[in-house]
């Protein structure tokens, strides 16, 4: 004799197995996206990590591929050139996302004050973002070059001294600061979004309450985009590792290796030396920079969200 569940609970284990269905169903939907993320991934980094571990050589057309364990590993860490390259790239990578972060949170939140003007501001703040890094890069180098440079013809006129911006040890910091003025608008937008969607009802009983704006923005505005704020940095951060158009087409790396960077780096060893085993362990390296970075941020973000929930 069969056994039948009482009205009531039969009706609650057919809603338990409805909502298990969607759920499967959402799973099964994902799966294929996954596994063409996961081999898109998974094989160029297990490729990468085997030709970090190995010397490739050209022979006859083809490429003959040796394993020599961590001789590339110990060459990376003789290397002084490469050492400049990591050093030069912390540099620009911590500095041009402080700045970023500082100058879009900054232009988020006089946008979201700015009234009749908000619109005018938000197009001209977001149009240097559809600009191509190459192009704003040679509209750059017109500005900075020394002997034909806009910067300089301006600093003559007024009497002041010619600057060597690409071609001293400037050079870094005028790459910084191309790489400031294109992205900070991406800054802008993902954090102007944040401030956009912040209660306001929060701050209005804040501010009859006797506030000042300094302390609705400390204490009432920063903790609610704190999370806009944490993944531009991390966005920044991963962008900033990755550059290279500017640096390649305004200093070229020079003057010397003065403003050399690891992606530079890199692309004068697939290109310039052939040295395919030593670029992919410096490529290892790049990787772990970022995961540097971004286990950085997080540790920050949860830091200030403590600092916040405590205050």
């Amino acid at each position: 004799m069969t056994q039948t569940l009482p009205p009531r609970e039969a009706t609650v284990d057919s809603h338990a197995r409805r909502r298990r269905r969607p759920m499967d169903f959402r799973v099964l939907a994902l799966l294929p996206l996954a596994s063409l993320l996961l081999l898109l991934v998974l094989f160029p980094l297990i490729e990468l990590f085997r030709l970090a571990l190995s010397t490739v050589q050209l022979e006859a057309g083809g490429l003959r591929q040796t394993y020599t364990g961590m001789d590339n590993l110990r060459t990376a860490l003789g290397d002084q050139v490469f050492g400049v390259a990591l050093r030069n790239t912390l540099i620009f990578v911590g500095l041009t996302t402080l700045a970023q972060i500082l100058l879009g949170t900054a232009l988020a939140v006089f946008v979201q004050r700015a009234g009749r003007i908000r619109r005018l501001a938000q197009s001209l703040l977001l149009w240097p973002i559809v600009v191509a890094p190459v192009v704003v890069s040679v509209v750059w180098w017109l500005i900075l070059n020394s002997r034909i440079g806009a910067l300089n013809a301006a600093l003559d006129a007024v009497g002041l001294p010619e600057q060597g911006w690409l071609s001293s040890t400037l050079s870094l910091f005028a790459v910084m600061v191309v790489d400031v003025w294109h992205w900070t608008p991406v800054v802008f937008l993902i954090v102007f979004a944040a401030v956009q969607g912040a209660d306001p009802e929060l701050r209005e009983a804040a501010l009859v309450d006797g506030a000042n704006e300094r302390q609705v923005f400390r204490y009432i505005t920063l903790p609610q985009i704190l999370p806009a704020i944490g993944a531009a940095a991390l966005i920044r951060a991963i962008g900033g590792v990755k550059t290279f158009d500017e640096v390649f087409i305004l200093t070229g790396g020079g003057p010397g290796i003065s403003s050399e960077i690891v992606s530079t780096f890199v692309h004068r060893l697939y290109s310039d030396q052939l040295e395919v085993g030593y670029a992919s362990m410096v490529s290892v390296f790049t990787i772990l920079i970022v995961v540097v970075f971004a286990v950085g941020i997080w540790a920050l973000r949860r830091f200030f969200q403590a600092i916040g929930g405590a205050a």
